[in-house]
């Protein structure tokens, strides 16, 4: 998301009034609620999740500017925080999945049901992205997961449009190399 010019500024010579942050956070949310959401969906894969890693992100955006703090490019400040949002709901979501799995296998006495392997692919590939460096994982997240083109993602990120196509080429391989290794491909 680029820096929107006509917003209200978020941050004045002194801390910003109530109303400047109420202004420039109801203009951010008429603007950019929607793609956050969708952001935030292709993360975790739940639009529960996804709206409240939104709302969460809202919040703290207010509760940071109340605090003074200057942030020069809100759009790209929410994203990062819906994605570490939406990452820690996604691994919650996980654990509680696993452990009523476990307890419903060992209720019934079967066999795993096909989610759970579902489930450990969509935990390998999570691992493998976690383990990427961290600008290699943010391009792969903003141009694969959120549906980024690459000049958005150069824009977010500052990198140039090459290195953004290098780092999204050396993330998805090493998924790639990763997953094979591990026999899920």
């Amino acid at each position: 998301m680029a820096p929107d010019s006509d917003l209200p500024p978020l941050r004045d010579a002194e801390s910003p009034s109530e109303r400047t942050i109420r202004a420039s956070v109801e203009a951010l949310i008429d603007r950019h609620e929607g793609d956050l959401i969708r952001y935030g969906l292709s993360l975790c894969g739940d639009r529960d999740l996804a709206e409240d890693a939104v709302q969460e992100g809202f919040i703290a955006l207010v509760a940071e500017l109340r605090r003074g703090a200057v942030i020069d490019d809100p759009p790209a400040w929410l994203t990062r925080v819906v994605r570490n949002r939406a990452r820690d709901s996604q691994r919650k979501e996980i654990r509680v999945h696993r452990r009523e799995a476990a307890v419903a296998t060992i209720d019934r006495g079967g066999s795993t049901p096909d989610f759970l392997e579902i489930d450990e692919w969509r935990g390998a590939v999570t691992r493998l992205l976690a383990e990427l460096d961290p600008a290699i994982r943010e391009v792969v997240e903003l141009s694969v997961i959120a549906g980024k083109s690459y000049r958005e993602v150069a824009a977010l990120t500052g990198a140039s449009l090459g290195t953004v196509a290098n780092r999204v080429h050396q993330g998805l391989a090493a998924i790639a190399g990763g997953l094979r290794a591990a026999g899920v491909l």
